[in-house]
């Protein structure tokens, strides 16, 4: 296997990861927002702000990924 079919084979593994990770937050954030879990004493400990930070951090990594910056974040 040469390095372009190793690349790409680990590109669509962290596409494919990044999609499963996405779906399954906005999932969660959809349960919190029915259970309306709002009285938490620190932010930090928030499901919502999160789930809102790892959102970020995979948007983060998609952005970087449509750049160029193969594995910048997730490795």
């Amino acid at each position: 296997m040469d390095d372009r079919e190793e690349w790409s084979e680990r590109d669509q593994k962290r596409k494919s990861l990044l999609t499963y990770v996405e779906n399954g937050i906005l999932k969660m954030k959809e349960k919190e927002k029915e259970k309306e879990i709002w009285k938490w004493p620190k932010a930090s400990r928030h499901p919502t702000l999160k789930t809102e930070m790892i959102l970020e951090l995979v948007w983060r990594e998609r952005a970087l990924f449509r750049r160029g910056h193969v594995g910048a974040i997730i490795e």
